[in-house]
């Protein structure tokens, strides 16, 4: 059984989803998140993962695959890090997919779905490595969707203006 948590402390702005394993279930009820939190934005979407699990390759080809879609692909030369953006009013199944996969092909993945008003700044914002989820949700309208200390847990903060259309 999910469990959803929505934080009082951060102003209901941020909420976790506790048993989110990498089985069959645990991977459509994430991919059904995304839609969700992506079917009402034009968007720009920024992925930074670390700290990859096992098999390093098999990520890199499934990025290598849709490459033509990903703007500034960055992957580090030990594949430690790789980051990219994707451009887009819709995200395709086949790009919602990738990053089901490399949500649980990483230890520390984070996911930014920001609504497209100001692409430059969005973009600038999100290459600071080190910047907290609301610093990000407090600056741009977006979601934010990280992983914390525990494997199956997802984290989502979100702007003041959005919702989380997760029940």
């Amino acid at each position: 059984m999910r469990e959803l948590v929505r934080y009082k402390d951060y102003q209901n702005n941020l909420c976790s989803i506790k048993s989110i394993e990498n089985d069959f279930s645990g991977r459509l009820y994430f991919l059904n998140l995304l839609r969700r939190l992506t079917s009402n934005l034009n968007i720009i979407f920024y992925a930074n993962m670390q700290r990859p699990y096992y098999d390093i390759e098999g990520a890199v080809a499934k990025i290598n695959a849709l490459k033509d879609s990903l703007f500034e692909l960055k992957i580090s030369d030990d594949f430690f890090n790789i980051s990219f953006n994707v451009m887009q009013p819709n995200l395709s199944d086949s790009i919602l997919q990738l990053i089901v996969d490399l949500w649980f092909d990483f230890e520390q993945p984070l996911f930014v779905i920001a609504k497209d008003e100001k692409p430059p700044k969005v973009l600038k914002l999100l290459r600071n490595k080190f910047i907290k989820w609301n610093d990000i949700t407090e600056t741009i309208q977006a979601y934010t969707i990280y992983r914390g200390a525990e494997e199956d847990v997802v984290w989502i903060g979100k702007s003041e203006e959005l919702e989380f259309y997760i029940e």
